[in-house]
């Protein structure tokens, strides 16, 4: 059997690091769009959206307004 891998995959899991990182990019600018934090990460957008999800179900984060005008408050206790 014979794989060929068209290149090298990162393994992004959702880490601590990670996730004061992504709440620290929202405190200073909380209209950043998912592919704005990708980009500034250097990860996927998957992977932010997916960490964006586990904040707001922990309530550590939360979306006002609409997907394409809203932004993203920080809770004072995350």
């Amino acid at each position: 059997m014979v794989q060929f891998h068209t290149g090298v995959r990162r393994e992004e899991k959702m880490t601590k690091k990670m996730t004061e990182e992504i709440i620290a990019l929202l405190q200073a600018d909380g209209a950043l769009s998912i592919a704005a934090l990708a980009e500034q990460l250097g990860i996927s957008a998957s992977t932010v959206a997916r960490a964006l999800r586990k904040l707001r179900e922990t309530r550590a984060i939360e979306r006002v307004g609409p997907d394409k005008v809203g932004h993203w408050v920080v809770k004072e206790n995350s």
